[in-house]
């Protein structure tokens, strides 16, 4: 008889206990800071021209709303040109500030834009915190054989945009325009605090994949708690996802320029041929000089 009472006893206080763990271990548990995301830009989605900058890069200034705010993605519209292989090397993102200090630095490899399509392409950035005015510059380091040509906003009371590299120059458009460059910022506007960002300067930023379920672990009279786990499947479709070998390419609204193409690799060629010539015509004369007989 009085091993069955301890025995209950025991479970009673075993349980009580236990909803006081979970009581005290849900109390120690933060409200969520709640996020913001906004994009900032100047264009309204419709293209009026393009250019390539040889020598230069695409810079646009924007102005963050108030409080505190990161920059995770950028935003490029634009269409490569040159060799239908895109070459094996990355272009560069700079943020900088209206010094044209850098910021930030982060490289996506150029296979990122189709060749002779035109649509947006979205680099993740590793969350850098913005000042009040910032600069995107987008350096292609572009050549007559491969480049992207960014296209532009015409229809706009005042041009935040210029010809600029970090450490080189920052110069005004010709013409009256904006890039078509976005920046997407997430953030507080009351400048709460977010945890530490997890990239350094100057890495690749590489996509993943991961979904959060919310699963309950446990409940008793004085509340319940709850436990994250990292999931293998995507919630909802990622963006800017690579086509799949095999799978055919959609062309997303726009036809491809045949004659644009044509006229680039015109351009290439002759420009080939002339640097071959040239440096025949400097080299060194060889052979055997032939004279007029009479």
């Amino acid at each position: 008889m009085c091993q069955k009472a301890w025995l209950l006893i025991s479970l009673v206080l075993a349980s009580i206990v236990g909803c006081a763990g979970y009581h005290s271990a849900e109390r120690q548990v933060e409200e969520p800071v709640r996020l913001e995301t906004v994009t900032l830009k100047h264009d309204d989605g419709t293209m009026d021209g393009k250019r390539s900058m040889a020598g230069s890069g695409h810079a646009i200034l924007f102005s963050k709303p108030v409080g505190e705010w990161y920059l995770t993605k950028v935003q490029i519209y634009g269409s490569r040109y040159g060799y239908p292989q895109a070459p094996r090397e990355n272009f560069k993102i700079h943020v900088c500030d209206v010094d044209m200090n850098v910021i930030e630095e982060v490289e996506a490899p150029y296979s990122r834009f189709q060749r002779g399509v035109w649509r947006w392409v979205f680099v993740d950035i590793p969350r850098v915190e913005v000042p009040d005015e910032f600069y995107i510059c987008v350096n292609f380091n572009p050549t007559q054989t491969k480049g992207v040509y960014v296209g532009f906003d015409e229809n706009i009371t005042e041009s935040h945009s210029k010809y600029a590299l970090p450490d080189s120059h920052l110069e005004d458009t010709r013409g009256r325009f904006d890039w078509m460059i976005r920046a997407v910022l997430s953030g507080h506007p009351s400048g709460a605090a977010l945890p530490p960002r997890p990239t350094a300067r100057g890495s690749r930023i590489e996509d993943t994949s991961f979904s959060v379920s919310l699963v309950e672990r446990a409940a008793c009279s004085f509340g319940t708690m709850y436990a994250f786990y990292r999931g293998v499947q995507w919630l909802g479709q990622p963006e800017d996802k690579a086509v799949e070998a095999g799978e055919p390419v959609r062309a997303l609204g726009k036809k491809a320029d045949y004659l644009a193409n044509i006229e680039v690799l015109n351009q290439a060629i002759q420009a080939t041929n002339f640097m071959q010539f040239d440096q025949m015509r400097r080299g060194a004369q060889k052979g055997v000089q032939v004279q007029l007989a009479n």
